[in-house]
């Protein structure tokens, strides 16, 4: 492999978050999702690019956003480890969906713990090639997971994706006994979009109940 790594498509950067894992975080938005959720904060994060595609940037962080490898984006980290550090905080992945850019998380994330020693968090609704899933839960020390809805109407109403990609993220969780925090979207007595019945929050208990692998759930 190159010093430089491997070659991804950066959103934006978020240098100092206190929302997406444990104390402080560096947190970077991949580019590319290929859900459409009716209550996403930034679908300007939908489009996606092929490495190979013609998009702005040159690989470096000269300018946020475009193409960025591992090896430059670490040493833009760099600067703000000892930072990070002391506030019990690490880097962040999120999206866009980061697992679409699996190859990109997972050695950046192993840059991260091995060559900083920063703690990884994955901020994720589990869409990917599950083939790559657990190269990335590897190099990652809590997962985020943003469950839609349980149910496979809603969730399709939700995200217009179905709802087995989901499934088989968990699985790979479940196999790999991974830290994750669930994250959940509690939308009360909307007529088309509701997720606060009986039968979800009943969902979220017996999901969260059989995993003790679960770290917390965050509604």
């Amino acid at each position: 492999m190159m010093m430089r790594g491997v070659k991804g498509v950066v959103h934006s950067i978020d240098s100092l978050s206190a929302v997406d894992g444990p104390g402080l975080r560096y947190l970077i938005f991949l580019q590319g999702c290929m859900r459409r959720c009716v209550f996403c904060s930034q679908p300007d994060t939908w489009k996606i690019h092929r490495r190979a595609d013609r998009v702005e940037g040159d690989g470096s962080l000269s300018q946020i956003g475009g193409l960025v490898y591992t090896g430059d984006l670490i040493e833009q980290i760099r600067r703000y480890v000892p930072y990070l550090r002391h506030h019990g905080g690490g880097v962040s992945c999120s999206g866009g969906e980061p697992l679409l850019q699996a190859e990109f998380v997972a050695d950046l994330f192993e840059r991260v713990g091995d060559g900083l020693g920063l703690t990884t968090v994955l901020d994720t609704a589990g869409m990917g090639d599950p083939k790559l899933f657990d190269a990335v839960l590897k190099k990652t020390d809590l997962v985020l997971l943003c469950a839609k809805s349980f149910d496979a109407d809603k969730h399709y109403r939700l995200s217009n994706v179905r709802v087995s990609h989901l499934h088989k993220f968990v699985d790979a969780l479940d196999r790999n006994l991974q830290p994750f925090a669930l994250r959940y979207v509690f939308i009360p007595d909307h007529p088309a979009y509701r997720t606060d019945d009986d039968k979800d929050l009943d969902d979220i208990a017996a999901f969260v109940n059989q995993r003790p692998h679960c770290a917390y759930a965050q509604i």
